[in-house]
């Protein structure tokens, strides 16, 4: 899979891409520092009519890291791009000396969930009104060091 790291030059693009797929999305303040984290790890796929495809915000800190945001453009989703995107990151947060993938995401959201449990993440606990009142998460976990991991 051809995959790239991001920079500061990527904010336009990513700030178009999370209007399109996320009903809050992250302002541009947070997105530029997402990108400008020393710990960040900063993925996106190329193409598309952005010229990213996809793209996956994370950090790795110590032996722990977390996926902050995964998103893939409405126009290309169904194409398995957001599953190889979590692979690389996952592959990506391993080399840097994680042992485990935290994350969190909305109780409603059917297709991310089954993403991560097919993928193996283990739900860690439930997160009343983390998104707004009446806006639910959930928090799961993944071992990065278990045998045949992401083979």
């Amino acid at each position: 899979m051809c995959w790239r790291a991001l920079s500061p030059a990527d904010l336009p693009v990513l700030e178009s891409l999370e209007a399109l797929c996320f009903s809050d999305p992250w302002t541009p303040a947070a997105l530029a520092a997402a990108l400008g984290e020393h710990t960040g790890l900063a993925l996106g796929l190329p193409g598309g009519r952005f010229g990213l495809q996809a793209f996956a915000l994370g950090r790795v800190v110590l032996d722990d890291a977390e996926l902050h945001s995964i998103a893939v453009d409405p126009e290309e989703r169904g194409q398995g791009l957001g599953r190889r995107l979590l692979r690389v990151f996952c592959e990506q947060a391993r080399a840097r000396g994680a042992r485990h993938l935290f994350l969190e995401v909305r109780s409603e959201n059917a297709v991310a969930l089954g993403l991560y449990r097919s993928e193996g993440f283990v739900r860690l606990r439930e997160l009343p009104d983390y998104y707004g009142p009446g806006q639910h998460g959930l928090a799961f976990v993944l071992p990065l060091d278990r045998p045949g991991a992401f083979s």
